[in-house]
C-alpha cells in the first residue's frame, strides 16, 4: 500500500520516511495513494474524490472536523486520528492558563512595572481584591477523552472539587474519583472553571451559544483549547466578559480564525486586555510532541499496511 501526505504539509517528511520507507510516495499522488496522511487541508468530497484508490485517512492531529465523514462512510474509507501525542502539552497549557488567571499573574506583573515607573501611585495598594483561594473552586472538564483525563488528573493537585461531562464516554475506572455529570446544564451551573477538551462534531458545533452562557456560573473561567467552531458568535463571549458573566476566556485559535476575527478581537483586547487570552493554535507544541505527532501518524499508517489493530480508529 502506498502512502502520501496532503500537499499543505510543508515539513520535510524525515520521520515519516524513516518509518514508512518504500511505502511513502514523494508527492500527493491521486492514482497510487491508498493511505493519506492529512495535515490541516479541508478534506471535502471534491478533494477526497481525486484519490482513485484511497483506503484510509490518518489525521496528524486529534481533531478530524476538516474531514468529510459522509464521503468516507459512503466509500468505505477508514479514518484514524492521533490523540495521544500532545497530552502533556495541552493539559499543561490548560492548568497554566487557569492558575495564571486565578492568581492574576499578568496583572501583578503589570502592577509591578507600574510601581517601577510611578511609585507614588502604589504606596498603599499592591493587591487585587477579588482573588480567591483556588482549592475552594469547582473545576470542570467538558470532554473526558485522553487530553481531558490528563487535565482532570493535573487539576486534582490544586482543586478539591473536580467533575466532568462527556455524553460519549464509556465507563472508565480512572474517572470514578471525579464527579460525573449526566446533564450539561447541571455541569455548567456547578463549574467555576471549565476546560473544553472535546472533539468537534455536528452535535456540539456552536455549543457555546446564548443558552450555554446563560447557564454558566457568574464569573466562570472558560478555557477552550479545542476548536473555535464551538463558539456560535464571538461577540456573545465579549458581551459576557464585559458584563462579568464570564471572568476570563482563553482560546487556542487556528491562524485563519485569528485573521478572520482580527478586527473584533483587536477592539476587545484594547479595552479589556486582562479578560481574554488568544493563542495561535500552539497549545499542542513542544519539540518532543511535534516529533511524536509525525512519528505516530506514520506508525499508524504502517500498522494499516501490516493489518494490525489500531486503537485510534474513528471510522
Amino acid at each position: 500500500m502506498f502512502v502520501s501526505i496532503s500537499s499543505d504539509y510543508k515539513e520535510k517528511p524525515v520521520y515519516e520516511k524513516k518509518i514508512l520507507g518504500k511505502y511513502l510516495l514523494k508527492n500527493e499522488d491521486f492514482e497510487k495513494t491508498e493511505i493519506l496522511l492529512l495535515w490541516r487541508k479541508l478534506a471535502d468530497k471534491d478533494y477526497l474524490s481525486k484519490f482513485k484508490n484511497l483506503k484510509a485517512v490518518v489525521r496528524y492531529g486529534t481533531g478530524y472536523d476538516n474531514v468529510d465523514i459522509s464521503f468516507l462512510k459512503t466509500n468505505s474509507i477508514k479514518l484514524f486520528n492521533n490523540p495521544d501525542y500532545c497530552l502533556e502539552e495541552v493539559s499543561d497549557t490548560v492548568i497554566a492558563l487557569v492558575l495564571s488567571r486565578m492568581r492574576r499573574l499578568k496583572q501583578y506583573d503589570d502592577i509591578s512595572k507600574n510601581i517601577i515607573s510611578s511609585p507614588n501611585k502604589y504606596l498603599f495598594k499592591n493587591t487585587i481584591d477579588d482573588i480567591e483561594r483556588i482549592s475552594d473552586k469547582n473545576f470542570g472538564v467538558l470532554g473526558a477523552g485522553s487530553i481531558g483525563q490528563m487535565v482532570l488528573k493535573k487539576s486534582s493537585v490544586f482543586f478539591k472539587n473536580i467533575g466532568f461531562f462527556d455524553p460519549y464516554l464509556k465507563k472508565n475506572r480512572n474517572l470514578l474519583k471525579y464527579k460525573n455529570f449526566k446533564d450539561l446544564n447541571d455541569f455548567l451551573k456547578w463549574s467555576d472553571v471549565i476546560s473544553i477538551n472535546a472533539n468537534l462534531n455536528i452535535s456540539n458545533r456552536h455549543m457555546i451559544n446564548k443558552k450555554f452562557i446563560n447557564s454558566v456560573k457568574k464569573n466562570v473561567i472558560i478555557i477552550n483549547l479545542a476548536r473555535f467552531e464551538f463558539i456560535e458568535n464571538i461577540e456573545l463571549i465579549f458581551d459576557a466578559l464585559k458584563k462579568r458573566k464570564i471572568d476570563y476566556f482563553a482560546i487556542d485559535l487556528e491562524m485563519r480564525d485569528i485573521i478572520k476575527q482580527r478586527n473584533k478581537i483587536s477592539n476587545f483586547i484594547n479595552l479589556y486586555p486582562n479578560y481574554i487570552s488568544i493563542h495561535p493554535h500552539s497549545s499542542f507544541y513542544s519539540k518532543q510532541s511535534y516529533i511524536s505527532m509525525r512519528s505516530n501518524t506514520a506508525e499508524i499508517a504502517l500498522k494499516i499496511i501490516n493489518n494490525k489493530k489500531i486503537k485510534s480508529r474513528v471510522l
